[in-house]
């Protein structure tokens, strides 16, 4: 605190002014949401991936799209979509993380390949 000390003697600030200068928490700072991937899965009518993600004890579904497993993860025949699926399964859930964080209160989360270009 000396330097806090030099800087109040130098401008003759009080302490009472420099009260926002100390550490506290950043309103704007959200909370990371509590994200748990349970493992099931299944094929979706759009020939994508549906899979469960549990947040803060809700369960919700995220999608990923048969264009994006195709361009990111190689698939080549929808027969292995789910081993496909499965094989890049830790890539694709830090994707859902990601989106999470961003938008914990979105109801159903969707991978396209929009969200695979960095």
């Amino acid at each position: 605190m000396k330097i806090l000390g030099w800087f109040k003697s130098l401008f003759n600030m009080k302490e009472e002014a420099t009260a926002d200068f100390k550490d506290t928490p950043d309103s704007h700072q959200t909370e990371i949401p509590e994200i748990t991937f349970t493992g099931k899965k299944a094929v979706n009518e759009n020939s994508g991936v549906n899979f469960q993600v549990m947040v803060n004890g809700n369960a919700k579904v995220c999608s990923i799209s048969l264009e994006a497993m195709q361009d990111e993860f190689g698939l080549r025949d929808p027969n292995t979509l789910l081993s496909t699926f499965e094989a890049n399964e830790y890539s694709i859930h830090q994707i859902a993380k990601k989106k999470i964080i961003t938008n914990p209160t979105q109801e159903k989360i969707y991978i396209t390949t929009s969200d695979l270009i960095s």
